[in-house]
């Protein structure tokens, strides 16, 4: 029985993982809105209905891992010891899940391409971005014993999210670029925002 339910979890994940690249592929060639639910399981020889059982529409295909992100995120924050200081807490967790992004770098590159060319999928990803937010600022909050409702872990959540989201940005334009060394800068960065607001300049 284990093994015929390892079995079933495989497929399942092979699947989901085929419906995905199918559809990436398509968005590309022809553009999400011109794309139909049809074609992509044509593609991966499936039907509507098991597409269904994965996404609820097509552009759902776009942030299938959103949820697996954010839970990785989440943990990465867990995981980190509470004597640690805050940003470095911060970098690290925030470099451990950008690090998963380079695993398949076209693939990522295609589908951030594609949602750039949509604003309703901008938006989106924006939603999703803010998501993450919430997630670092629930974890600043614990950490400053603020609530959560507090300016300051709420502000590090969203300035968190922007140094990654710009590390990425520039990984999107230059794939030579080391992402996870980008996130590591650009949340460091946040040392001497402090300074900068005060008018000092950096030592």
């Amino acid at each position: 029985m284990p093994n015929d339910t390892g079995r079933r979890e495989r497929k399942k994940a092979a699947t989901r993982a085929a419906l995905v690249d199918a559809a990436l592929v398509l968005f590309a060639e022809q553009g999400v809105d011109e794309t139909s639910i049809e074609q992509i399981t044509d593609r991966v020889d499936v039907s509507v209905r098991t597409f269904h059982r994965y996404f609820a529409s097509k552009d759902d295909v776009l942030f299938a891992d959103r949820e697996a992100r954010l839970a990785e995120l989440d943990e990465a924050l867990r995981a980190r010891p509470t004597d640690e200081p805050l940003l470095k807490s911060l970098r690290e967790a925030a470099a451990q899940v950008s690090a998963s992004f380079t695993t398949s770098p076209e693939h990522e590159g295609l589908r951030l391409a594609i949602i750039d060319s949509s604003e309703t999928l901008r938006a989106v990803s924006l939603r999703a971005t803010e998501e993450w937010a919430r997630v670092v600022t629930e974890y600043a909050s614990e950490r400053l014993h603020l609530p959560v409702t507090d300016p300051l872990p709420r502000m590090i959540g969203s300035i968190v999210v922007i140094a990654v989201r710009h590390a990425r940005r520039d990984w999107q334009a230059d794939p030579s670029i080391d992402l996870v060394a980008a996130v590591r800068r650009n949340v460091d960065a946040l040392a001497d925002l402090n300074a900068a607001v005060d008018g000092e300049e950096r030592p």
